[in-house]
């Protein structure tokens, strides 16, 4: 195991700046997630921390021991990658047993830790068959018990499970989270799924265009974004943003007024625009609204059922919100109703920067 302390990380390909200067420490032990989406250089960081690339700029470190220059074989990082990357003319045992083979390990201890790590994936019946004789799921966990097998201090994933079908992506994280809780080792998992982010997750890391947006909790990133983007990239739906005008007594959408109570106005005061935002599931459709809450007046754009629930859309003028309602109240397309949101549940952003506002 091992803590990893990224300093002013960046990264140039070219006139192309990949990182630009980030600042991340990974604890001891930790799981932790680069979330961001396609081209945002979440791939790029691991590889870094890999040995892979070298940055353009500033410092990688092991345990305090800096490792910028040092290749992937002295790093001590075990890889899973994407695409599983298995020998097909090797059997499961050769496969898993490969780097252990390449450092000239004794055949009693590769046979030992073969023994361990499959028992630990509960794949010890695989081991004579080949990789094509397997199902994408035990090809994944073949991939897994190779980057154990040699006793990594971290354990790197891009996008590991980006080939599995919806249902066994769901089994293997839990397999996944379960695993790297038992064996306590520092891991990195590249993603641009967010479910997936937020479920496995002991923080996760938002990446956008070489930046590191914020750092949190999964409850701190869905909960309480730092930024728009933030907002707006995790949630299925995402977080409603909304870009309000404010003349110091009301706050408006295009032609619509909010009716809002005085305690937010007092806190959005001296400002002319902000950008206002919630998640659906914290939106309710009412006959009135409700005291201590945000509420404006809407039309029933589309209801979209999803079994326990359901996605309604509604229309503000041209702006269309989504909100998350219990499957069991009826909605019709066309009907007004008035959109409330508690203020407690309110996210509210600067109009200019895009980030959250620190009001009490």
């Amino acid at each position: 195991m091992a803590s990893i302390v990224l300093e002013n990380i960046t990264k140039k390909f070219g006139k192309v700046t990949a990182l630009d200067g980030v600042n991340l420490q990974i604890d001891d032990g930790e799981f932790i997630v680069l979330l961001g989406p396609s081209g945002s250089g979440k791939t790029t960081l691991m590889y870094l921390i890999a040995g892979i690339y070298r940055p353009t700029s500033g410092r990688i470190l092991f345990d305090r021991r800096d490792v910028t220059n040092l290749p992937p074989k002295e790093r001590n990082v075990g890889l899973v990658f994407q695409n599983w990357a298995l020998y097909p003319h090797m059997k499961v045992f050769d496969n898993i047993a490969f780097p252990l083979t390449l450092k000239k390990t004794d055949r009693n201890t590769i046979q030992q830790r073969v023994h361990e790590v499959t028992s630990m994936l509960k794949i010890e019946a695989l081991l004579e068959r080949y990789p094509w004789q397997l199902s994408g799921g035990q090809q994944q966990r073949v991939a897994i018990a190779r980057a154990l097998v040699k006793q990594p201090q971290i354990l790197l994933f891009d996008e590991p499970l980006s080939n599995l079908d919806a249902l066994l992506r769901i089994g293997v994280r839990t397999e996944l989270k379960r695993l790297q809780k038992d064996l306590k080792i520092t891991s990195v998992y590249v993603t641009h799924d967010q479910a997936e982010a937020l479920a496995i997750a002991d923080r996760i890391a938002v990446i956008n265009n070489g930046k590191l947006i914020q750092v949190g909790t999964p409850e701190e990133i869905y909960y309480k974004p730092r930024h728009t983007f933030v907002a707006g990239f995790v949630g299925n739906p995402p977080a409603n943003l909304l870009n309000v005008e404010f003349d110091g007594t009301k706050l408006t959408i295009q032609t619509k007024t909010f009716q809002a109570p005085v305690e937010l106005l007092q806190k959005i005061s001296g400002r002319r625009r902000i950008v206002l935002g919630f998640r659906p599931e914290k939106g309710i459709l009412l006959d009135r609204i409700t005291e201590n809450a945000v509420g404006i007046e809407v039309q029933i754009y589309e209801v979209e059922s999803m079994g326990r629930e359901q996605i309604v859309t509604v229309s503000i003028e041209q702006t269309m919100v989504k909100v998350l309602r219990p499957s069991e109240e009826k909605f019709q397309v066309g009907q007004r109703l008035f959109l409330c949101v508690d203020i407690k549940d309110l996210m509210l952003f600067d109009f200019e920067t895009n980030e959250a506002l620190d009001v009490q």
